[in-house]
């Protein structure tokens, strides 16, 4: 678990980003091209969500009995006849089917059936309610009027449906919403379950006919309407619908409470808000294949619960602004991340040029001051060891060997520090010949024999037979030297030094093993580090700190390693392994 600093420092971080990049803003731009889409698109997209979805199972509980004028024919009377020419010229209306004789027999057909309701969609004047002939059956309880615009003397009234017909035609003209019966509440969305087809019609001659079996109308919804000129298409997201189709499709979403529910265009805006964000700042943070991935995952997941939710409990969120949202959100995203990464490219190239000439500068610097250094110093050797071979007696000798011995010193510093400019420069080249590594560890022992004798150290050698190998003899040998003199110098007088070489068939072997101070267990994880000295080495024994991290350097320039084993107070072992090809 992170603790509370380490999250108030994420935290911290990314405030900071935002606030530098210009997150927020971005985002809000993002924000408001969504709700521009939202507000341009929205319908289209309702409409689309059903094309997508096309027709769903045929309506098995309701039936639609669809009058035409040829229903009429068989009705020989004057009044018909009358109505047949009054209309033959003019617009067939709702008032067209009213006839007595046609209502008895088609009522009291399908009241025989016992159909769960009757609903009667024409709009019929006052005069055809009152006729005598049909009050009764007019008034029958699974009777129901869905549409008039008369006054009802008969109490129809309150069984009309006019919730279901109180559509909402949108500015387009297509029909999508009808009004809510309760004041203040929104439409609601026409949850469409496909094309009109998907109805069952029957005919008024069908039905007098008995051309369909016994109880076929039993416990069904019948919407009865009739083909008129005026008002007959409803231009839908399924394509046209009759009036009747349309209160049936109504009615069965009342019926099974399948309306569309949604949420205002606030509330869809604050979610595609959200989603924009988590979308933004997951691919300014995250790996961009992780940021990919977590974009494509939100693109289907959005589709699935879309299509989830849409058809299985009724309810919509624009897919189209959402999708629109999750895209821009990553596209703006991995434009400020490329832009991102290319000022900081830009920002390290600066770097590596400047830090380049700093090296430069310093590397110059130091082989100056040490070419400067080396010629007074060696003209001090030269004329310290003229003296000492010549007349230096007593106290004069002694400081002349004084002198000699912190010469050596300081030409030694200067030798580290020239290597470790090259080493920084990495202007070291190698000069690979093949070589004795014997021979070599020979030659820097017999080097360092005066400083083991003003110990007492005796160095000893087990040195097995070695082919040549492809190595820098002065590189090696310079190694071969910090190593070697590092365990006289740690070493107390009076002790003993081994040095040997094995061979395996991949590696050659060399262990420089003292009976020093040793090196503490954790201190021993900084060996190698540049400047490190061990707090349990005496003020009077002098070192930089560079030798070993020379000796690492060198050794791992020729594809080797170096191991260090010690114990504290007891002694240390170097091992050094050369490829042995």
């Amino acid at each position: 678990m992170p603790s509370q600093f380490q999250l108030q420092k994420a935290f911290a971080f990314v405030s900071t980003q935002l606030v530098s990049s210009g997150s927020i803003l971005r985002v809000l731009i993002v924000w408001l091209i969504c709700l521009v889409s939202l507000r341009i698109d929205n319908l289209n997209d309702f409409d689309f969500r059903f094309q997508m979805r096309g027709d769903r199972s045929p309506a098995k509980d309701i039936v639609i009995i669809e009058l035409t004028p040829s229903d009429l024919r068989h009705f020989n009377t004057t009044e018909v006849q009358d109505l047949m020419l009054l209309n033959s010229s003019s617009d067939i209306n709702d008032n067209y089917y009213w006839n007595p004789h046609l209502w008895s027999s088609l009522l009291v057909e399908l009241l025989k059936q016992q159909p769960k309701t009757i609903v009667i969609t024409l709009d019929l004047v006052k005069q055809a309610l009152t006729d005598s002939m049909n009050v009764g059956l007019l008034s029958n309880p699974k009777v129901t009027w869905v549409y008039s615009s008369d006054l009802d003397p008969l109490g129809l009234e309150k069984k009309r449906l006019l919730d279901v017909l109180n559509i909402q035609f949108e500015k387009d003209g297509v029909v999508r919403r009808v009004l809510s019966p309760v004041r203040g509440e929104p439409a609601r969305y026409i949850n469409f379950q496909g094309a009109e087809s998907r109805f069952f019609k029957v005919t008024y001659n069908q039905l007098i006919n008995n051309e369909w079996p016994l109880e076929f109308f039993k416990d069904k919804i019948i919407v009865i309407g009739g083909f008129t000129n005026s008002d007959y298409e409803y231009i839908t997201p399924m394509g046209s619908y009759g009036r009747s189709a349309l209160v049936a499709q109504l009615i069965e979403n009342k019926y099974h409470s399948q309306w569309i529910k949604s949420w205002s265009f606030w509330p869809q805006s604050l979610v595609i808000f959200v989603l924009i964000c988590l979308i933004y700042f997951s691919t300014l943070f995250l790996p961009r294949n992780l940021s990919i991935t977590v974009t494509i995952a939100a693109l289907f997941i959005v589709l699935i619960v879309n299509i989830y939710l849409f058809d299985i409990h009724h309810f919509w969120f624009p897919m189209a602004t959402t999708s629109l949202c999750v895209f821009l959100g990553w596209l703006i995203g991995y434009t400020v991340l490329v832009s991102n990464i290319e000022k900081k490219n830009f920002q390290l190239e600066q770097q590596n040029e400047t830090r380049t000439q700093l090296e430069l500068m310093k590397t110059n610097f130091i082989s100056l001051i040490s070419h400067d250094l080396k010629n007074p110093l060696a003209k001090i050797q030269s004329v310290v060891a003229r003296n000492l071979a010549t007349s230096a007696e007593g106290a004069i000798a002694q400081d002349l060997v004084s002198i000699q011995k912190y010469s050596e010193e300081l030409d030694h510093y200067i030798r580290s520090i020239l290597n470790i400019a090259r080493v920084e420069s990495q202007n070291i080249k190698l000069n690979i010949v093949p070589s004795d590594l014997n021979q070599l560890i020979e030659a820097s022992i017999i080097a360092l024999r005066p400083l083991a004798s003003d110990k007492n150290i005796k160095i000893e050698t087990e040195l097995a037979p070695l082919f040549l190998i492809e190595i820098d003899p002065i590189l090696i040998k310079e190694a071969l030297i910090n190593i070697i003199e590092n365990a006289i110098k740690y070493s107390a007088n009076n002790t003993l030094i081994i040095v040997r070489t094995s061979e395996t068939n991949e590696h050659i072997i060399t262990e420089v093993i003292d009976q020093g101070i040793g090196i503490s267990e954790v201190e021993l994880q900084k060996v190698g580090q540049k400047f490190f000295r061990s707090e349990m080495v005496p003020e009077n024994i002098k070192g930089s700190g560079l030798g070993f991290f020379l000796v690492k350097y060198f050794i791992e320039l020729h594809a080797g390693s170096v191991n260090v084993e010690s114990t504290l107070n007891k002694g240390t072992t170097v091992r050094i392994k050369l490829p042995n090809s």
